[in-house]
């Protein structure tokens, strides 16, 4: 590095100029551009603070300390430096002397640590300086704390130990009399920065660009499960946690990481990215990591901020063995080192990458740094030195992992944003960071997913929070409502319109159909059909079915043709219930009708012998399949009973309960309106034709019904209005939703007054409709999803990753269900069966098994289960579950169309919808009506696109697969359109951003950073704005709203009428 000479001339103006009345003026660094930037948008945060705390120990000259303070200071241009913005650029001034006085305060043990806590908390002025300040703790005559706060933009971690060896060397020399000294420094700080700006241009730019731009190309930030949803605008409150590492454990990984001619960094980062990878569940791993910057000579000595952060990108994709782990961790490394000459800032600047406003910016939101400083302790003459460890209470990044080594072993720290994450958490995650450096030093040939991540006590703590309570006594359906018949004969069981069908009424309809059907052939697990609206002989016929011995299945007789004839005929059910009304609107088929109205022979009282099993059928119940067919699940008496059983405590339902039955026949909903009740003494109403849509009219029934409990989703409750909630008829206590993905508590706020309860409920199909339940608490976090609750009893839930461990708690993984709630299977279906129930590694039954949900769940440490997101396409649509490969397969088989997708893509309310991609064989291809109509003969309503999107051709990857991603938005513009300035501040301001950004012309909608924009530029944008219209916009307005002419223009206008306020005030007093 050749010296700079200061009358260089440079960029604009001179680089760096001086005068002996005046401040010498320069560029800054990249790096200091960028703390300046973040200081303006967040100006007088603690946030950059860099503190050093030191024991003194032994005979102190205070007088002599704050003269080697001053003789560093003198030193080092970079202490006596402030920084000044002139309209286009920001620029280091070094002021020609700055003096530091040295505050002393008599402590005792127990201030020390408020006192540092205040120091490093005091935020700097980087205009007025300046930007280090130094406090003497004093305990006694010999015993001192010295408490060094710097600014970063003027320092770094490698300048903090160069600070102490001078002011100790500088201390010893004016104590004893004379003057330090020390060798010259070959150059100072601003030098370097005059340098740098000199040399980043051209091809040696462009060759670190490059380098980068592929090295970081479809990056995307990684997303760490957290325990509190990330704000709007992050926040630098942070903590502090610290672990140790045994000094056996490091010198086993250092031996490790020479066989792998490896350094001790890699090894650590390649575990941290294991770590990382299997708690976001993400195989793309960014790591930022400091480097010093200091790899010339002349630097070595220099205080100033000369660290780089690198961006370490490693995949853990394929299931690499850790060795190989390793050898992805050497690569990286040695890529970025090489290239390491490109700032981070200037990184930023050159990729451009989507605007982030989280911690740590857009490329790495974690830090990993392994520290390589001077030891800790020395003397110089008759004091010794001691640096202390500062917790501090601020966070940089979401995460930062920082080991120490040390003769005694590894410290390690973790510092963490509270915004996001718990102590306890973070306290956790430390452990696992441990278990997985044992893990890797006792097998290293182990592949990444068979590493131990949890200690033996937490897997088997987290394993026991799936089965929270025992399994209920197994009995069958029919029979537990048979006792609760002959406990309560004469109380209402049904209710439809004006008609009231008690227990008694209602088993004694029962025992004679059974008898009916078991005469007529039903024999155990027959399979039934059941073709019937909704009435009391639906639950005649359900009941029936169940005493004679037989499985039904429920057939919705508003279902397409074709949906019932495949249902029919999978089913191969050998009868069908139904009226002669409705027994004319069923297709063709081998099965038996047999009228449920029709005067039925006279057979003996009471029920058939009974020839059921608890493990026996209950009912085959059809959902939405992949295959692009609907597949049945069979649903046995001993999950069906438990559930009921289970789901009546959760709800808190007593026998004064009604439930209003309103959910399509044909879904698994109606045994959670049903079977709750009619187990425990309560009564179920049925609406007299279709259920009301409209909410006033909803009310009506639940009124004249006198329901009590009522099943709806989370959307249709979100879409009731506070005038449609007052009306709510005091009857109704308990509000039971579901079926949908879990909505966040602010959906729910406006429901805390209603003095009734909300239960969320969730379950699937296959493990008997309910598996988890739980009362909204609305003392929660507004922006967290509702938890889905615990598991109960009778199920088990395990949330597992790919392998079939155990995550932690917070990690998101795939939900299992086990126990007696778990379905048989699919009907007919043995493959799909065995893929989707598969061996249960954890229960203690010969032959359970496990269900595979495809929800991505994690577990809360309180034991509740959190939604997170689907691990397929499934969707669910206003409550039921759909697979779009199942809309394809139909829509595929229009002759019109070459080529159809079918997608989930949720409307402006953000509600999921369907969206079919066509591709027609001629360009005068079917509309949308016409693809409506079609499907409407082959599927139900709820499984209709709602937008049909023409396409010429699907889009494809450069492997020839469809590239979903590539589908566009429906109804969406691709450019914002143009809209012209409506008022003279968004003319004003449209005139700026077009001669700052060079813009044509500017709308009141465009985008300042889509436009071009920077955060350099948007600094200077601030500054014409003020000049302009005579206001201080908050830079970090840009950052936290659109940044867009409308909503600066709105700031602007609403700053211009409180200054106009002021004014008149003044004038008034």
């Amino acid at each position: 590095m050749t010296t700079p000479t200061r009358a260089v001339e440079a960029g604009k103006g001179a680089a760096v100029t001086h005068t002996d009345e005046e401040p010498l003026t320069a560029e800054t660094s990249f790096a200091q551009q960028s703390l300046w930037l973040v200081d303006r948008v967040d100006p007088g945060q603690p946030t950059y603070n860099v503190l050093a705390a030191v024991r003194m120990r032994g005979p102190l000259d205070p007088v002599a300390l704050r003269a080697a303070l001053n003789s560093v200071v003198e030193r080092h241009e970079s202490l006596r430096t402030v920084f000044g913005f002139d309209g286009y650029e920001p620029l280091q001034s070094v002021l020609p002397e700055l003096r530091l006085e040295l505050p002393i305060d008599e402590v005792g043990d127990a201030d020390i640590d408020a006192l540092v806590l205040r120091e490093i908390e005091k935020p700097f002025d980087l205009a007025a300086g300046p930007l280090l300040r130094m406090r003497l703790l004093r305990r006694d005559a010999e015993d001192h704390v010295a408490v060094l706060t710097v600014h970063h933009i003027v320092t770094d971690g490698w300048s903090s130990g160069i600070l102490f060896q001078e002011l100790s060397l500088c201390y010893e020399a004016h104590a004893a009399g004379r003057a330090p000294a020390l060798e010259p420094l070959p150059i100072q700080y601003v030098d370097y920065a005059v340098w740098q700006r000199d040399t980043l241009h051209g091809p040696a730019l462009d060759k670190l660009v490059g380098y980068w731009r592929d090295r970081l190309a479809g990056l995307v930030p990684l997303r760490l499960p957290t325990d509190r949803p990330r704000p709007a605008t992050a926040s630098s409150a942070g903590g502090l946690h610290a672990f140790e590492l045994p000094a056996s454990l490091n010198d086993r990984l250092e031996r490790l990481a020479r066989s792998h001619e490896c350094t001790p960094f890699m090894l650590y980062l390649a575990v941290f990215s294991v770590l990382l990878s299997r708690h976001s569940g993400s195989r793309d791993i960014p790591v930022a990591s400091p480097v010093s910057g200091r790899d010339r000579s002349e630097l070595a000595g220099l205080i100033g901020f000369f660290v780089n952060t690198l961006v370490l990108r490693l995949d853990t994709s394929g299931d690499p063995t850790f060795a190989e782990m390793l050898g992805r961790a050497r690569e990286a490394c040695l890529g970025a080192y090489a290239h390491q000459d490109l700032p981070y800032e200037r990184l930023v600047e050159e990729l451009r990458p989507p605007r982030y406003a989280g911690l740590g910016g857009p490329l790495a939101q974690v830090m990993f740094s392994l520290q390589n400083l001077p030891e800790q302790k020395w003397s110089v003459g008759e004091l010794s030195y001691e640096a202390m460890h500062v917790a501090t209470r601020t966070a940089k990044f979401d995460l930062s992992l920082e080991l120490t080594p040390g003769p005694g072993g590894t410290r390690g720290t973790l510092e963490y944003s509270t915004d996001l994450f718990d102590r306890s958490s973070v306290e956790k995650l430390a452990e696992q960071f441990t278990e997985l450096l044992t893990a890797v030093a006792d097998d290293p040939a182990a592949r990444i997913s068979r590493l131990r991540l949890l200690p033996d006590r937490e897997r088997a703590r987290i394993l026991a929070a799936g089965t929270p309570a025992p399994d209920p006594a197994a009995d069958c359906v029919h029979r537990v409502f048979a006792r609760q018949a002959a406990a309560t004969p004469d109380a209402v069981a049904l209710v439809q319109g004006n008609d009231r069908v008690t227990y008694r009424s209602l088993d004694c309809r029962a025992d004679r159909l059974a008898r009916h059907l078991r005469a007529s052939g039903v024999v155990a697990e027959t399979r039934v059909a059941v073709f019937l609206n909704r009435s009391p002989e639906l639950v005649t016929a359900y009941l029936a079915v169940l005493k004679a011995g037989g499985v039904y299945v429920p057939l919705d007789p508003g279902y397409p043709q074709d949906r019932l004839r495949f249902m029919l005929a999978d089913s191969a059910a050998p009868f069908v219930l139904s009226t002669p009304a409705l027994a004319p609107l069923l297709p063709a088929s081998a099965a038996r009708v047999v009228a449920v109205d029709a005067p039925l022979p006279d057979t003996p009282a009471g029920p058939p012998p009974d020839l059921a099993h608890p493990d026996h059928g209950a009912y085959l119940i059809y959902t939405s399949g992949s295959t692009g067919q609907p597949k049945g699940a069979m649903n046995t008496h001993r999950g069906v009973t438990g559930f009921a059983l289970a789901a009546a405590g959760a709800f808190g339902l007593h026998q004064d309960d009604r439930a209003l039955q309103l959910a399509p026949l044909g879904f698994d909903v109606v045994a959670e309106e049903l079977y709750p009740h009619l187990l425990t003494g309560g009564s179920v109403a049925l609406p007299e034709g279709e259920p009301p849509v409209d909410t006033g009219e909803l009310w009506d029934l639940v009124a004249s019904s006198g329901a009590t409990v009522l099943s709806t989703t989370p959307s249709r409750l979100a879409a009731i209005g506070p005038a449609e909630r007052a009306a709510i008829p005091p009857t109704l206590r308990t509000l039971v939703f579901g079926s949908e993905a879990a909505p966040t508590l602010r959906t729910l706020l406006p429901w805390k007054e209603w003095p009734g309860r909300l239960v969320q409920v969730y379950g699937v199909t296959e493990a008997s409709c309910t598996s988890a339940a739980a009362a909204v608490d609305f003392d929660g976090e507004p922006d967290a999803v509702v938890p889905l609750g615990t598991p109960l009893p009778g199920c088990r839930a395990h949330v597992l990753d790919p392998w079939f461990e155990p995550v932690p708690d917070g990690v998101a993984g795939e939900l299992y269900l086990g126990g007696p709630s778990v379905s048989r299977g699919y009907h007919g279906r043995p493959g799909l069966t065995a893929a989707r129930f598969v061996p249960d590694p954890f229960g203690t039954v010969p032959g359970a098994r496990l269900y595979r949900t495809g929800d991505l769940v994690s577990r809360r440490s309180d034991g509740t289960l959190r939604f997170v997101e689907r691990a397929d396409r499934q969707v669910k649509i206003r409550g039921f579950r759909v697979e779009p490969s199942e809309v394809e397969a139909s829509l595929s088989s229009h002759p019109a169309l070459s080529g159809c997708v079918v997608e989930n893509r949720p409307d402006a309310q953000g509600q999921a919808r369907l969206a079919a991609y066509t591709v027609a064989r001629d360009p005068d291809g079917p509309g949308s009506d016409e693809l409506r109509a079609f499907l409407a003969e082959k599927l139900p309503a709820w499984m209709l696109p709602a937008v049909f999107v023409p396409l010429t051709a699907l889009p494809l990857t450069a492997n020839g697969k469809l590239d979903r991603g590539a589908l566009p938005e429906p109804a969406r513009e691709s450019t914002t359109p143009y809209t012209p300035p409506r008022t003279p501040v968004e003319e004003g301001l449209a005139r700026i951003w077009e001669e700052l950004l060079g813009a044509d012309r500017v709308g009141v909608h465009d985008d300042f950073f889509e436009l071009g924009g920077n955060s350099l530029s948007a600094v200077r944008m601030i500054s014409e704005v003020r000049d302009e219209f005579g206001v201080e916009v908050p830079l970090r307005t840009l950052f936290s709203a659109d940044p867009t002419v409308a909503e600066l223009g709105n700031r602007i206008f609403e700053l211009l009428l409180e200054e106009s306020a002021d004014d008149a005030q003044e004038v008034a007093s």
